[in-house]
């Protein structure tokens, strides 16, 4: 194989790679028409979507790679009481 068809399959192999990605991240990010969140046989605490801010941001341990964020709701209603294994 010569240097300059090397280069072909190599563009070609790039531009086949580029065009899968852009596919894929259109079809993962484009409109949906299911909602967000799907909850089964359990009530909903709120429908849609709810504002939450940054209260605390704590560090889990000395080099600073792994840390914890503390979200408050921004309507200052109350939170429902956390279910047994939940976990963000």
């Amino acid at each position: 194989m010569t240097a300059p068809a090397l280069l072909v399959w190599i563009a070609l192999a790039i531009v086949v790679q580029l065009g899968l990605g852009i596919m894929f991240a259109v079809r993962e990010h484009g409109p949906r028409d299911v909602p967000m969140v799907t909850v089964r046989d359990a009530e909903a605490a709120w429908e849609g979507l709810r504002r939450f801010r940054v209260a605390a941001r704590t560090l889990e341990d000395p080099s600073g790679s792994q840390c914890s964020f503390h979200l408050v709701p921004v309507d200052g209603l109350p939170l429902p009481a956390f279910m047994p294994g939940q976990f963000l």
